[in-house]
């Protein structure tokens, strides 16, 4: 892998640039490895803090990473950084980042973006999170000396989110909502508002007098890959129709990557596996939705739907049927990821709030994080959904060839 010249650091595929022992009864000794052969050589370790963890580290593990730097990071002005703490030889936290110059500035950030969709570390629940996690961040500052380390949805239950107890987030909290499958089918209607189970019955009645209604889990590699390169694309058409901007549904990469773990993780009984659910209308594709089973959790990663169709709701009527299939295979929480949304809204039985940070390490980091990831995005942002409907489509048409 091509890796980024950093000054003070010497540029091997897995190299321990330095060791830094702590006040924490000189005990504690952070590493930091490069490349992805250090996922490779940290799995066990990984691994096993991955299944110690009482959140949601779907975007932490190692095999998704693993597709996500040969498609994301290989090639790229950047840098895969591992930062490992251990103690008694232990580890104790593992925090994967991607370690990249922007403009004139070095950002360190969360790998797996855009794909990741919630950052965090992996840290040893017998240990306090804020001391381990400050051992990681003076062994960064130490050594790959980025400007600022930018965290984006960082979940209110997440380790991470304890480690950084007082700090300051860049913005308001945005909400991941959830549905709670613990009581079935039956919990979920209990809870939800009269008006909203009528509007749900009537999409059913409505889709189904027009034609036969069938639902579809991929049971193959095959299946997998060609229906989620068709939700992709139908995924890609609404927003440019709509003029909507993806970091991850506009890129290319997004396809091959996600290609590359339904090809290998869409067996029933992979630990982390993706799921392709397709409805069908007349044998017509209605609606798709794409997903990550990772313990007792599903995680809605990808909903599209036919443009024909989009005023029978075949979207919802589809959602209805995983949550079914999600009950019936044993899960107990469908997480519908950052941000809320009126759709979200109609199944949620709660949320978890998510939240960005930035941590700057040295002054220019702290006007980064003051210009740019406070003030400049955002302004660009709302700047660029100001604008008519039909010119915000012709940018992102335009942003899609350049």
């Amino acid at each position: 892998m091509s890796e980024l010249a950093l000054p003070g650091i010497a540029q091997q595929s897995v190299v321990t640039t330095a060791t830094k022992r702590t006040s924490f009864q000189d005990a504690l000794v952070a590493d930091v490895l490069f490349g992805t052969e250090g996922y490779a050589e940290l799995h066990a370790d990984w691994q096993r803090l991955a299944s110690l963890q009482n959140g949601t580290v779907l975007f932490q593990t190692p095999a998704l990473l693993t597709a996500w730097a040969r498609r994301f990071a290989r090639g790229r002005s950047g840098s895969l950084a591992t930062l490992v703490v251990r103690h008694d030889e232990r580890s104790v936290l593992i925090w994967p980042l991607f370690v990249e110059r922007r403009g004139l500035f070095r950002v360190a950030s969360g790998a797996g973006v855009p794909i990741a969709q919630y950052d965090d570390v992996l840290v040893d629940p017998d240990y306090d999170p804020a001391t381990v996690f400050k051992a990681a961040l003076d062994m960064l500052a130490d050594t790959i000396r980025p400007d600022v380390v930018s965290l984006e949805r960082v979940r209110a239950d997440s380790a991470l989110r304890t480690a950084l107890n007082g700090t300051t987030p860049l913005s308001w909290a945005e909400g991941a909502p959830y549905a709670d499958l613990s009581g079935g089918m039956e919990g979920i209607w209990s809870t939800r508002k009269p008006r909203v189970v009528r509007q749900q019955k009537k999409r059913v009645r409505s889709l189904s007098r027009k034609g036969d209604v069938a639902f579809h889990v991929a049971a193959n590699a095959q299946d997998a890959e060609e229906w989620l390169t068709e939700a992709l694309a139908l995924k890609r058409d609404w927003l440019l129709s709509t003029g909507r901007v993806s970091r991850a549904f506009m890129r290319p990469e997004t396809t091959q990557c996600l290609i590359d773990l339904a090809q290998t993780m869409s067996a029933a009984d992979a630990p982390l596996r993706v799921v392709v659910a397709k409805l069908t209308h007349n044998g017509r594709t209605a609606a798709l939705e794409v997903g990550f089973c990772h313990r007792d959790t599903y995680h809605l990663y990808l909903g599209a739907y036919h443009p024909d169709l989009a005023k029978l709701g075949p979207g919802n009527v589809l959602t209805e049927k995983v949550l079914e299939w999600c009950f019936a295979a044993g899960l107990t929480r469908y997480d519908m990821l950052a941000p809320r949304s009126r759709n979200k809204r109609e199944w949620q039985s709660g949320e978890v709030a998510v939240v960005d940070f930035a941590l700057p390490l040295t002054l220019g980091g702290r006007l980064y994080a003051a210009l740019v990831l406070k003030r400049l995005g955002p302004a660009m942002r709302d700047a660029f959904y100001a604008l008519p409907p039909r010119t915000r489509s012709f940018i992102a048409r335009l942003a899609l060839r350049l």
